[in-house]
Parts: C-alpha cells; structure tokens; sequence
C-alpha cells in the first residue's frame, strides 16, 4: 500500500519508498530519551556533534524535513545514499554478500537502484 500523497510509480516516488526502511531502522536504534534537542539535529550544537547518535539523528532531521513528493529527486538519491552508507557501516560490514537479513537485502536492492541513477 503507499502512503498518502505518494506516488510509488515515479522514481521520486520509489526513491521515498525506498527511503521507509533506513528511516524505520534508525528511528529504533535512536535513542532520544536524553536528548535535549528532542531528535532534531542542531549543527551548531557541541551535544549533536558529539553525540554517538548524531549522524543518524542529522539524516532523520533532514529527512523529515524534505522527503517531500516534492522534494527534488537529486535531494532524494542523496538520502538514500547516505542511508545505505550508514547502514552498511552499521549494520552491513558483518554480514556476508549471501546473507539475507532484510538489511542485507535492502542494501543490495538500493546499491543496484543507485547504480542505475549514475549519469
């Protein structure tokens, strides 16, 4: 089923399909319970830069802030990016190429999409 306000047979719409599961995964894994910026990322703030949550946090901001049907596609290839590359430094490194954990598959699936998007 796809959310209101989303297309899922343009690429921009795809590409925020996509863009579900890291933010699923890292709004888990993120724990704001001590945050006094309540998640949302501060660049200017020493507690954000330093916190072991911080790029995580950064990418939830923004993503927020622009996953948009708007939203510009470049903005949108650029999220799902920078989700891949954390996850596969979080959560991929330890697995094997064959392993079909849904993260493992999620990377793939977007490695193989972001190749295609390459000019």
């Amino acid at each position: 089923m796809t959310p209101p306000g989303r297309n899922s047979r343009t690429l921009s719409g795809y590409v925020e399909s996509l863009l579900d599961y890291p933010r699923w995964v890292i709004e888990r894994d993120v724990d704001f319970s001590n945050c006094s910026y309540h998640g949302t990322f501060t660049a200017s703030a020493e507690q954000c830069t330093s916190c072991q949550f911080g790029e995580a946090c950064r990418w939830l901001s923004l993503g927020q802030l622009s996953a948009t049907p708007d939203a510009p596609l470049a903005e949108l290839l650029g999220a799902l990016t920078t989700a891949a590359d954390y996850l596969q430094v979080r959560y991929g490194d330890n697995h094997e190429d064959r392993c079909n954990c849904e993260t493992c598959l999620w990377l793939r699936k977007v490695r193989r999409f972001l190749r295609t998007q390459r000019n």
